[in-house]
């Protein structure tokens, strides 16, 4: 089967379009673009003759045929493929609340046979292989989004005017599709290396939560500890506070990515319950509250601020602050003791 994306199809020319596909005894589906233009995703009996360019020019790039057939793939009904892409991940399988759109490269970049970034943050792949020093139909393009600055990461197929590009992937609009992003966003672009790769092995069985105790924590959510673990640890922060850090989520929301406590006085949303009625989520949509790796970013930037946080060497002295400066609960030398409690059980 050969496959084909055509973009940019205006209305007045998908009737023109049809007929040509169905001459080549070939069958499409259409998707409306921002713009008002149609992409056509069109699928041909036979086989691509050797060499022939694929869809966007991008025969250079194994992972684009790949990613094209992975086309309409929506959270929801798709859930089980979405678990698929998190497989290439050393997060392992997780559900679709979780952002994927790294999964999904790391899926379709395995699947070609290379080795991907294991990583299932979009700012991953600004270290894998090398720059490209333009956009090539088929490379991959690690953009910002988002305050605190996050990350988006798929693979580019066209522009769309002088400001924006389209890239195909995963996670755009709850689904695999092409989108349209400003271009003044892109962080990278990244192409294979030309030194020799192969597919990666399966990650090692490193110590779970890199030295933590996690046996306390449901095995589906182990995941997300250690994704708190290992962006804290990113950002510079020692032991001490990664356990903190972990201890607060756990306490908060149970490691529920989408937990959401709504009351008279608070709207709180996330991994570490943050309020958008006054408080830390203030400002930040509740969607993006509900994206781990967003309410953890909106985290370390606020507790960087907080001196006796930053200072802290003990576990005590780390709980102590984040539940003092950072969650104010109304109980603070009850949840001081419960959130130690947690902490000490992941230090053991």
């Amino acid at each position: 089967m050969i496959s084909r994306v055509f973009t940019d199809v205006p209305p007045g020319a998908l009737q023109m379009m049809a007929n040509t596909i169905a001459d080549d005894n070939g069958t499409f589906t259409q998707e409306p673009q921002d713009d008002g233009n149609f992409t056509l995703y069109a699928e041909f009996p036979g086989d691509p003759p050797p060499d022939q360019p694929s869809a966007q020019g991008a025969s250079a790039f194994p992972w684009m045929p790949i990613a094209e057939r992975e086309i309409g793939v929506e959270e929801g009904r798709s859930d089980p493929r979405i678990r698929e892409y998190f497989a290439s991940t050393s997060l392992g399988p997780q559900p679709s609340s979780v952002a994927w759109c790294s999964a999904f490269v790391n899926f379709c970049v395995k699947s070609g046979g290379l080795t991907g970034t294991n990583s299932a943050l979009a700012r991953s792949w600004l270290n894998w292989g090398q720059n490209s020093e333009s956009l090539v139909p088929g490379c991959i393009v690690v953009l910002s989004r988002g305050s605190p600055a996050l990350g988006h990461v798929g693979f580019y197929v066209g522009d769309e005017g002088h400001d924006s590009i389209r890239l195909l992937g995963g996670n755009q609009s709850n689904s695999v599709k092409i989108s349209s992003y400003p271009r003044a966003n892109i962080l990278g672009r990244r192409i294979m290396s030309s030194a020799p790769q192969t597919v990666a092995p399966p990650p090692a069985a490193a110590e779970p939560g890199g030295g933590f105790n996690l046996e306390s924590i449901p095995p589906l959510r182990r995941a997300m500890a250690r994704q708190i673990i290992d962006a804290f640890a990113a950002a510079g922060f020692n032991k001490v506070q990664q356990a903190a850090a972990l201890a607060n989520a756990i306490a908060e929301s149970d490691l529920e990515a989408r937990q959401r406590t709504t009351t008279s006085r608070e709207d709180s949303i996330g991994l570490f319950q943050l309020n958008m009625r006054g408080g830390r989520g203030e400002g930040h949509s509740a969607e993006e509250l509900m994206d781990p790796e967003a309410n953890i970013a909106i985290v370390i930037k606020d507790v960087k601020a907080i001196r006796a946080f930053c200072d802290a060497t003990s576990l005590r002295a780390a709980v102590d602050a984040f539940v003092r400066v950072f969650e104010i609960p109304a109980d603070i030398p009850g949840q001081t003791a419960k959130r130690l409690d947690i902490a000490e059980r992941l230090m053991a």
